[in-house]
């Protein structure tokens, strides 16, 4: 009996489950699912014996725990009077070896995680963030103790041990995310950016909880702080990338988070770049439709949110004729935050447009919401920026494309925004006129493109040289796959209400363009011929075709020397061989040319780039325009580049090329000539130094050739006012005698210093010294000696006779 006894006492405090760093790897057997669930009343008997299975197991733990005695001392003086973070350490420390083992070591770190002090709460989910990802949650979702098969009639105490601690874990990870949450509002911004890298991880890392975690990530997308909302774009952007199947259920959130009627446009705006920042695959189908129709339906809330006139301003509200009474109402609004507004709104328009353009490839769109789709698109064009407008334009070619059914209402929406003025200061110049060539490109109504061609030229007189070069560069591309536009200049206009008849046949192909032309011995009487009117609204009805390019002749004489060499190649029939970069014709890049420092070298990563995958630019259908920072070319005064052919230099360096040659052959020649000195005089000669200045040689060089100029040391010693002598005053030096020459010297130098002394009384302040006092009447200056009086006027004679203004033909002879 007493055998019995103590045996019965040794099960009871012996451990059941052995201690395991990571308890859902514990085998255990394995139990059928399929078995007839218990009542209500028989689960909760079944979750009390458990619970009391596992406390005496954590029980049964601590006193059978193999741990010295020292060991033991150390980690309870830790614990109790250790510093905050050797206390956090050691506790998870505890967790780590058997979390099945260390039920009241959690609930220590809850406790702190819950306490009000910021550090100590901050350090603590820190500590159990680490803990669940590496030791507490398995890579499924945990389950409740009620939807365990706890009617088996072949469970055992582990099963009932695992079950109800996998229970506990449950609850007590849902706590964490409450205290998380918590914390993301916290004031402190870096408190709340750690607590959505967190979340981020907890979300990327495990499934269980992952409903909630996502909206608490979504959320933070409406935060005030930017930088906090763009931190969580990315992390979204990141967790789609690791988990891919996660694009439609985020893009549900998201949509839930942007059509909020207490939501600031700030968060729809971080909501809508997120959207549109996803990588799309063949395979995303329904994400892509799903994106789609996010793009269309905001929009339109859009539309009914805000009424908008040409220009994208918003409608000014009516103004009353009488004076309102009372207060003002809490949610009028300011004309600047009306701006705000407006400008904000003009964003989410152009995110939305972006992501319908990346999505729309992707998606699979009946032909009814296709239609009332563009129809929203169209409105755009006539509602907002000019930006949003060109945005707008190339997801109407792109979609009508891809239906391949592009209608005359686009070239008429297109063909009337090359008169919108903002196209001038618009920074959307090289995208819009990508748009206008792969348009015309697929065009197959002539005239329709030769009345854009027309209009495109005429624009150009209000644009600065960037835009024209690109204008005119299209063409140029234009009528080389369409070579009926060359009737715009080759072809004459009729006359005389004459019909001509010509075929005109392509060099690639065998299609015949007819135009007018008298046949002989028909006298038939014609209707007067339509001239050219661009005021129609359909550019197929302007008769263009009937007209030559007139508006081309006055970019011949342009000041820019490239929009002349254009314009030059257009009219004699050439090819524009240039790059279709914008950048090389501003100003910025003619200013450019003079620094002359090696440019910064280029990071490897781009901050703020989008992670999006790029379109490839062969897939295009068209020339790219760029807005680049350059091409890379060597500088103008670089060896290489004055090294160049004269035909190798483009229009506009024509300049620097003359420049910097000529310069580059008189120092050539002053250094031939330092070398021929160098060899035939010696070093300890007396007369010039050899390291005479470049100014002097070239001076010399230049006045070699001269007639009545002589070489007179004493010449540098004059004063450069000496040299504005004009011719009169020469000659009459050469009839004048010295003596009068000294005289009217003496008369200027005083009337000089009566000039000065005027000058003082009135403006300059008295000193203290003595040089400072005004000169009495009575002072007259002092006359030089007459042999440095004499050796005056002869300098001045000499001088005179210096061709101070010579021709340029008089210098290029001395220099060769």
């Amino acid at each position: 009996m007493l055998k019995k006894q103590k045996k019965n006492l040794e099960d009871k405090s012996r451990v059941i489950i052995k201690p395991a760093s990571r308890w859902f790897e514990i085998e255990l057997p394995v139990l059928d699912r399929n078995v007839n669930p218990l009542s209500e009343s028989a689960v909760e008997k079944k979750k009390e014996q458990a619970r009391e299975l596992f406390e005496r197991e954590n029980v049964n733990y601590e006193t059978k725990k193999q741990m010295s005695g020292s060991d033991k001392t150390f980690l309870s003086t830790v614990i109790n009077t250790g510093t905050l973070n050797d206390k956090v350490s050691a506790l998870t420390l505890l967790v780590g070896e058997s979390p099945i083992h260390s039920h009241k070591t959690l609930t220590s770190l809850l406790a702190m995680a819950k306490k009000k002090n910021r550090r100590e709460a901050l350090m603590t989910v820190a500590s159990l963030k680490d803990l669940m990802l590496n030791n507490l949650l398995p890579d499924r979702k945990l389950k409740h103790f009620q939807d365990q098969p706890v009617g088996h009639p072949k469970i055992t105490p582990a099963h009932l041990i695992v079950w109800y601690f996998e229970d506990f874990l449950k609850q007590y990870y849902f706590e964490i995310i409450q205290l998380i949450e918590v914390l993301s509002t916290d004031p402190v911004g870096n408190v709340k950016t750690n607590m959505a890298v967190y979340i981020s991880e907890l979300l990327s890392e495990k499934p269980e909880q992952e409903q909630n975690l996502l909206k608490l990530l979504i959320n933070k997308l409406g935060d005030t702080d930017r930088k906090l909302a763009s931190k969580v774009s990315f992390l979204i952007l990141q967790l789609l990338i690791k988990h891919p199947n996660m694009k439609l259920i985020v893009s549900k959130e998201i949509e839930t988070l942007i059509f909020r009627s207490n939501i600031h446009r700030r968060a729809q705006y971080s909501g809508i770049i997120t959207l549109n920042q996803m990588i799309l695959t063949s395979v995303d189908v329904a994400a892509a439709n799903k994106l789609v129709d996010i793009y269309f339906t905001f929009f339109k809330k859009l539309l009914n949110d805000q009424k908008y006139v040409k220009g994208g301003k918003p409608a000014e509200v009516e103004v009353k004729k009488k004076k309102a009474k009372g207060k003002k109402k809490k949610n009028d609004k300011s004309p600047m935050d009306l701006a705000t507004e407006d400008s904000e709104i003009s964003k989410i328009i152009a995110a939305i447009l972006t992501g319908v353009n990346r999505a729309f490839p992707f998606a699979r769109v009946e032909d009814e919401v296709f239609d009332a789709n563009l129809d929203t698109l169209f409105k755009i064009t006539h509602t907002s920026t000019f930006n949003v407008v060109v945005q707008a334009l190339s997801l109407i070619y792109q979609v009508s494309s891809s239906k391949q059914a592009v209608s005359d209402r686009f070239y008429r929406t297109l063909y009337d925004s090359l008169l919108d003025q903002r196209l001038a200061n618009s920074s959307k110049q090289a995208m819009y006129l990508n748009l206008i060539f792969k348009s015309l490109k697929a065009d197959v109504s002539l005239p329709r493109v030769m009345s854009f061609v027309k209009r495109i030229v005429q624009i150009c007189g209000h644009h600065q040289p960037p835009f024209i070069c690109g204008a005119l560069f299209l063409i140029s591309e234009l009528t080389q796959s369409n070579k009926g536009i060359r009737a715009l200049v080759f072809q004459p206009e009729n006359e005389d209400d004459e019909e001509h008849f010509e075929d005109v046949k392509d060099d690639d192909d065998e299609e015949e363009h007819f135009v007018d032309v008298k046949e002989d011995g028909e006298e038939e009487q014609k209707t007067s011929r339509i001239s050219y009117d661009g005021r129609k609204r359909d550019p197929r009805f302007t008769n263009a075709e009937k007209s030559c390019l007139w508006e081309l002749v006055p970019f011949v004489g342009h000041f820019h020397p490239t929009v002349a060499m254009f314009a030059n190649q257009l009219l004699q029939g050439e090819k524009i061989q240039s790059q279709p970069d914008l950048h090389l014709h501003t100003i910025m890049h003619f200013l450019d040319r003079f620094v002359y420092r090696n440019p910064k070298k280029k990071s490897s990563t781009v901050r703020g780039s989008s992670i999006h995958q790029p379109m490839d630019a062969n897939t295009a259908g068209g020339v790219i325009w760029k807005r680049g920072a350059g091409t890379g070319d060597v500088t103008v005064n670089s060896e290489a580049f004055w090294r160049k052919k004269a035909v190798e230099i483009p229009a506009d360096e024509v300049f620097f090329h003359k420049f910097f040659s000529e310069k580059s052959r008189i120092q050539d020649t002053i250094n031939n000539k330092k070398k021929k000195r160098k060899h035939s005089e010696d070093s300890d000669e007396e007369g010039e130094p050899l390291g005479e200045s470049d100014e002097e040689e070239i001076w010399q060089a230049m006045t070699a050739g001269m007639p009545n100029v002589e070489d007179d040391e004493d010449s540098d010693e004059s004063d450069i006012d000496d040299l504005s002598v004009s011719e009169s005053e020469s000659e009459a030096g050469d009839a004048e005698s010295e003596e009068e020459l000294d005289v009217a010297e003496n008369e200027e130098s005083a009337e000089d210093v009566d000039d000065d002394d005027d000058f003082d009384d009135e403006e300059m302040p008295f000193g203290d010294d003595e040089d400072d006092l005004i000169a009495s009447d009575e002072e007259v200056p002092v006359a030089e000696p007459e042999e440095d009086q004499s050796s005056k006027g002869r300098k001045k004679r000499r001088k005179a006779d210096l061709p101070t203004f010579a021709s340029y033909e008089d210098y290029a002879n001395m220099l060769d």
